[in-house]
């Protein structure tokens, strides 16, 4: 018990140090809590059963209480470290899962305490390789696949044909959305990660949006996206390529306005991919500089 009442103490003294040390960004972050994201929270929650028994492996939510039981016949008091993962959980009330994630290490403890219970190796090895083998399943058979047909996945793709492309840089210019509340800007750093070439942005990216929509709207950081200054800097080499981000499918009659330098285009290769499921859309169209 003294032990950790020891950890728990330094965990205390260590975290209290950080508050203390950044307690304007921990500031900023609760008022961020208490204006934006607690209104949020009440108007859509995901429950337990949706946590514990569907998003999570079942096999490991029923370890993790085998663990429990097993903690209290045993009166093993070590257990109250990965405990804590419960108490937090259930005496704050989070039921998102993306607040958890998180705490599944302590989870993960707690499961791997509960199947000790079981004497027979193998069975022991049964049950791990099914959870593992489960979520590999779903990963391979049902969110890569949705996640390649979505817009984001046109800046993937955007990005590697870019990197095929015989110059430094390339010009890269948003267009407004046409159905979502989020700014088309904020997806420009999203293409300049899946590409080596160097991202010039000529547009001045527009700041937060005052309304009250875009002020409750889940995309509201978009709009606090800034502009990095390395995006300003004039590029070394002429750019070869001018890519359009867009809302939707790029209406041709955009170019002339979008453009910095005047000259002809030629279409080279457009990504399409878009799924209903999101509003938040992004087309890319790629242009060669003639």
């Amino acid at each position: 018990f003294s032990r950790t009442c020891s950890v728990l103490l330094i965990a205390g003294l260590l975290a209290g140090g950080v508050i203390f040390v950044r307690y304007d960004l921990f500031r900023d972050q609760i008022m961020i809590l208490r204006t934006y994201q607690w209104s949020g929270l009440s108007r859509w929650q995901e429950g337990f059963l949706s946590t514990f028994l569907f998003q999570t492996h079942p096999f490991v939510t029923i370890l993790a209480l085998c663990g429990i039981y097993r903690a209290v016949r045993n009166k093993d008091i070590r257990f109250l470290i990965p405990a804590w993962f419960a108490v937090l959980v259930l005496i704050l009330q989070i039921k998102r899962i993306r607040y958890i994630i998180p705490l599944f290490p302590l989870f993960a403890l707690m499961a791997a305490y509960g199947l000790q219970l079981i004497k027979d190796w193998s069975v022991k090895q049964f049950i791990s390789l099914c959870i593992a083998a489960s979520s590999l399943v779903l990963v391979y058979s049902a969110y890569l696949p949705f996640l390649n047909t979505t817009g984001m996945a046109n800046l993937k793709h955007a990005g590697q044909y870019l990197n095929t492309l015989n110059c430094d840089s390339v010009e890269v210019y948003a267009l407004p959305q046409e159905s979502s509340s989020g700014s088309t800007f904020a997806a420009i750093p999203i293409l300049d990660y899946h590409t080596v070439k160097k991202i010039v942005s000529p547009q001045e990216w527009p700041g937060h949006m005052q309304d009250s929509t875009t002020q409750k709207s889940s995309l509201r950081f978009t709009w606090e996206t800034t502009k990095p200054d390395l995006y300003s800097q004039p590029e070394t080499d002429k750019s070869c390529a001018v890519v359009i981000i867009s809302g939707r499918a790029l209406d041709p009659a955009a170019v002339a306005f979008t453009q910095k330098d005047p000259g002809p285009l030629k279409a080279l290769k457009e990504f399409g991919l878009t799924s209903e499921v999101f509003k938040y859309q992004t087309f890319v169209t790629i242009f060669r500089k003639e």
